[in-house]
Formats: C-alpha cells, sequence, structure tokens
C-alpha cells in the first residue's frame, strides 16, 4: 500500500468529521432544547355519565362525553355550538375536505352519502341531549327531596316560639330556616318587615347607607333563599313593604339596590334626618338658614340674633316653618327640580324680609 495514504484503524477519530459531530452532539444534548414550564393537570371534577339502562353507539357516547364536563347551564349551548357545526364526522373524526362546496356533491351517491352523514350527526346529537334532559329531570327530582328533607330536620329544631320584639308567640308568623345550621327561627310578620325597612333605608346625616338585612337571633345577613322566602312569606300574609319590593326587584342585590335606586334612597335619608336626627337637622337648618341670609344681605348681629331665638325656641312655629323648607328645599335639589328650587329660594327671601320687618 502507498505510503502517501493515511491508514485506517478502527475506534480512532481521524478528524474529518469533527464539525458534523458537535452539530450532531448539540442536536442530541437535551440541553439545546428549549424547556417548557407548562403542566398538565386533568380534570377531576365530576362528569356526567350515560346511565347504565340506557344503550347508545359508541358515537353518541363519544358526543356525550363531549358534555360530560359542562355545568348543567351550559350542557345545550355546548350541543347546540357543536351540532350546528359546518363539519360532517364519521365516528367523531373531522373530514378535513367541505366536500358539500366541491364539485363532488354533484354526485348523486356522493349527496346521498354525506346527506346520510349529516342526518345521521344530527339525530346522534339529538338522542344525546334528549339523555340530558332526561339527566336533568331525575336531577330536578331528587333536589327537590333532599330539599324537604332538610327542611323538615330545620323545622324540628326551632330555635325561638316568641317574638324578640312583642315577646308573644307571632300571629302571623315568618320562618327563617337555616340550612347550614339546620335550625328555624320565627318571627312577627311586621317585625321582620320594620326590621328589613330599617337595614335598607340605613342613612346618617342626610346620606344614604343601605345595609343588607340581618337575621335578628343570629344577626348574620340573609341568603338570597331565605329573602325569597321571606318575601313570599309577608306576601302571602299582606304585609307590603315598597322598599323590600325594590330590593327584590334587583334580585336582592345591594350594589345593584344602590345604583338603581338612589334617588329614592337619598330622599328617604332626608326625610329621616329631619323626622329622627333633631341635633344634627338643628344645626342643618340653621346652616340653610345663615346661607340664604348672608345672600340677602343680613348682617352678623341680626344672625346671631336669630340664632339665640331659636335656641331659645326650637319648637316656635316660626322655626318649624323654617324647617319645612329647608327639608323641601334639599329634596328638591337632590331631585333637581329646578322650579321647587327657585320658589323656595322666594320662600326663604320673604321669611328673612318677615323676621327682619318684625325685629
Amino acid at each position: 500500500m502507498d505510503g502517501s495514504c493515511s491508514e485506517f484503524h478502527i475506534g480512532v477519530d481521524t478528524g474529518r468529521n469533527s464539525k458534523y459531530t458537535s452539530e450532531k452532539k448539540k442536536k442530541t444534548d437535551r440541553s439545546y432544547f428549549r424547556i417548557s414550564h407548562f403542566t398538565f393537570e386533568p380534570y377531576n371534577g365530576p362528569r356526567w355519565e350515560v346511565p347504565s339502562g340506557i344503550k347508545v353507539s359508541p358515537s353518541v357516547r363519544y358526543k356525550f362525553e363531549k358534555c360530560s364536563t359542562c355545568k348543567i347551564t351550559e350542557v345545550f349551548s355546548k350541543i347546540h355550538m357543536e351540532s350546528t357545526q359546518n363539519v360532517y364526522n364519521l365516528q367523531g373524526y373531522a373530514n378535513p375536505w367541505n366536500l358539500f362546496n366541491s364539485d363532488f356533491s354533484k354526485i348523486p351517491k356522493i349527496k346521498s352519502y354525506l346527506t346520510s352523514l349529516r342526518d345521521k350527526d344530527v339525530n346522534e346529537w339529538k338522542k344525546v341531549a334528549s339523555i340530558y334532559h332526561k339527566l336533568f329531570k331525575v336531577v330536578r327530582f331528587m333536589n327537590k327531596l333532599v330539599n324537604l328533607r332538610r327542611f323538615r330536620i330545620c323545622l324540628k329544631k326551632q330555635i325561638n316560639t316568641e317574638d324578640i320584639v312583642t315577646l308573644e308567640v307571632p300571629r302571623k308568623p315568618v320562618y327563617v330556616v337555616n340550612f347550614s345550621k339546620r335550625c328555624t327561627y320565627v318571627y312577627e310578620a311586621e317585625t321582620l318587615r320594620r326590621t328589613i325597612n330599617n337595614k335598607l333605608l340605613t342613612s346618617e346625616w342626610m346620606f344614604e347607607n343601605p345595609q343588607y338585612p340581618l337575621n335578628i337571633l343570629s344577626n348574620e345577613p340573609l341568603t338570597t333563599g331565605q329573602c325569597i322566602s321571606i318575601y313570599n312569606q309577608l306576601k302571602s300574609y299582606g304585609v307590603f313593604s315598597w322598599i323590600f319590593d325594590r330590593f327584590r326587584s334587583c334580585d336582592f342585590c345591594l350594589n345593584k339596590f344602590k345604583m338603581r335606586f338612589r334617588p329614592q334612597l337619598k330622599v328617604e335619608a332626608i326625610e329621616s334626618h329631619f323626622r329622627n336626627e333633631i341635633e344634627n337637622s338643628k344645626e342643618t337648618v340653621m346652616e340653610f338658614f345663615e346661607a340664604n341670609a348672608i345672600d340677602y344681605g343680613m348682617i352678623d348681629d341680626q344672625i346671631a340674633k336669630f340664632k339665640d331665638f331659636f335656641h331659645l325656641c326650637p319648637n316656635a312655629q316660626y322655626i318649624q316653618t323654617l324647617r319645612s323648607m329647608a327639608k323641601r328645599y334639599y329634596i328638591a335639589y337632590e331631585l333637581h327640580d329646578i322650579p321647587t328650587v327657585t320658589l323656595i329660594s322666594l320662600e326663604v327671601k320673604r321669611y328673612i324680609d318677615r323676621y327682619l320687618n318684625e325685629n
């Protein structure tokens, strides 16, 4: 053999393919690949299952299992979406060719075959919807039985027999059932109505601040189910509450109630301020008079003299008239009733002129 030729040795790296070898190592090295931090978490929640007494084909079972993880409110929308898709499948596998829009669909046999596939798909989804209808009917029936039993258990454990306010056995009893504690409270209908009204009409210094109604004895907020039950029981006795009726129209949602009926709540807060907050309302009336007196040119000595008269004779007819005008003014201002605001301003001017003439 010629000496100029390099010798071949088994197991010895000649260095010819060093670049290829390094690239191969780089490709096969795990650190070269990008590591994903995605973690697959399988669904472990409840699933709907085909009842054992109903025999279905594999394709119907496959379609049924597509909706097995959906909630009751989502199942039929899911079925409608799946059944109205413009994809016709065979045993659950999508057809990648839209044959209905191609020239193949003009061939009678192909057209007949595709139509049969479509009809079969629609009928299977109808079968799935029928199974879910039966399942949900059984679920609703069983829930009624369970709730009825829970209700009877709660009625056996009645916390009180006398109304907390009247201290007598209620003549128009309203039952408040607490399923979590398995007990029942009973109140007089009128007592519960006033309590709910006071909470919904809570205010401070003419600012509305409605609170969610509470269970009087447990001092816990009433649940939506309890509110519905109380409303129906009050209605059966003919006990009406306009504010509770508006609360019901908001689905017993306090935030929605505040936004929708803010003007009415504000007016009730002003009425309550002048009716119940005696000392605070005196200060409000005095501020109302002082602001108008300065605008109409009363001097400080005359304003101070009126303040002394106001504190000495708070129940005088003269003061009651001013009190009534102040309340009407704030209500009209809140309701953006410009004509009434203007009229009250003229009445206040005549009131001040009369006071100046008499003093």
